[in-house]
């Protein structure tokens, strides 16, 4: 897997967001990691290209921490619309998730050549 992610940073006054372009590769995957994160998960959001940069319908995604645990707890795996902007609020045991790491992120069966991004909303620990 390869494909290319590019990141923005806006860094405002108490909620941060972490902005991740990606592009699937030939197989319609992309992976890679993000800068260290620190802070709240608030929520993320998965919004998918349009026209002829839209992926595939109920494509995947998944964000790993460095344990390898699915932040989204396997929802982004349960495939995501092609048309429609998605919203999750990772919880664990009730708990929103709290992060000081990189995290690794994988976008599957997205289509050749097609782009999204990825919105990750963190608020000040």
């Amino acid at each position: 897997m390869a494909g290319t992610l590019t990141s923005t940073d806006s860094n405002t006054q108490i909620i941060r967001k972490y902005t991740i372009n990606w592009l699937s590769d030939a197989s319609g995957d992309c992976t890679g990691n993000t800068i260290v994160l620190s802070g709240t998960i608030e929520r993320i959001n998965f919004v998918p290209g349009s026209a002829g940069n839209q992926p595939t319908d109920l494509y995947t995604v998944t964000v790993k921490d460095n344990e390898n645990i699915d932040i989204l707890l396997g929802y982004g795996a349960a495939g995501l619309s092609n048309v429609d902007a998605t919203t999750m609020i990772p919880i664990i045991s009730n708990h929103k998730v709290v992060i000081n790491e990189k995290l690794a992120i994988t976008v599957a069966g997205a289509g050749n050549a097609k782009t999204g991004t990825i919105a990750i909303y963190l608020s000040r620990s």
